[in-house]
């Protein structure tokens, strides 16, 4: 179970959170302590905000649904100035 702050809201998430036998992530980012949790979370993302550049790039978005947060969906390229074209987490895991 973590924690995170949505529209200064604390939401709480245990539910579709995979237990550590059922990993489905190539790194475990959901094991550990909620502020373990949060920091992974807010590293990852610092970390491809720092790294965007005009060739690669990572676009994190947020999903809601009914006005609520559920997930994060992200568009990735690593060569856009000359591909012109993105890639999703679904792409890479199924193409």
């Amino acid at each position: 179970m973590f924690a995170i702050k949505v529209d200064g809201k604390e939401q709480t998430f245990d539910d579709g959170v995979p237990a550590p036998a059922d990993m489905p992530f190539s790194f475990p980012w959901t094991t550990g302590s909620m502020g373990k949790v949060r920091l992974r979370l807010l590293q990852y993302h610092w970390a491809k905000r720092a790294a965007m550049n005009p060739a690669v790039w990572t676009l994190e978005t947020t999903v809601r649904f009914d006005g609520e947060f559920v997930g994060c969906q992200s568009i990735a390229t690593t060569d856009y100035l000359v591909t012109r074209t993105g890639l999703t987490a679904f792409d890479r895991q199924y193409s």
